[in-house]
């Protein structure tokens, strides 16, 4: 599709130029838990479309490892409520607070090659940092 000015300045590319929309819902035990949507560089020569699967599986986002054409990650977590149509598609209601993560990938020439979020209930996710010398099981975290 053609960038709409909002895909443009994510990509940071002028708006009309092609790109490719990617849209889907990750379940668990036929339960939904996270709404995505990304826009992606169009570049046939590029396994781009197959970078943003591989790296926004969450695992690979968080972790950073498995994906060799992306070189660095901006995410931003943001409280949110969700529109409607993503309430139905997340079994939840509109009133219920949720989370947006955001995500834009660069290359290695530091280009932004795709951008989106994910939308979750706030009951679907939890946030936990370790910080300072840990054993390498982190036993004992959690019942924190």
């Amino acid at each position: 599709m053609e960038a709409s000015p909002r895909a443009a300045r994510y990509l940071n590319i002028d708006p009309g130029e092609m790109i490719l929309t990617l849209v889907r819902l990750v379940s668990h035990q036929e339960r939904p838990l996270l709404l995505n949507k990304a826009y992606l560089v169009s570049d046939p020569r590029l396994p781009i479309v197959e970078s943003e699967l591989e790296a926004s599986s969450l695992t690979g986002l968080f972790s950073g490892q498995g994906n060799s054409f992306i070189k660095k990650v901006f995410l931003k977590i943001e409280p949110c409520f969700l529109a409607p149509a993503e309430a139905a598609n997340l079994h939840t209601t509109v009133t219920m607070p949720s989370f947006k993560i955001r995500y834009t990938f660069f290359n290695f020439q530091d280009r932004a090659i795709g951008s989106g979020w994910f939308l979750t209930p706030m009951d679907n996710l939890s946030l936990c940092s370790k910080i300072g010398v840990w054993d390498e099981d982190g036993e004992g975290t959690e019942d924190i």
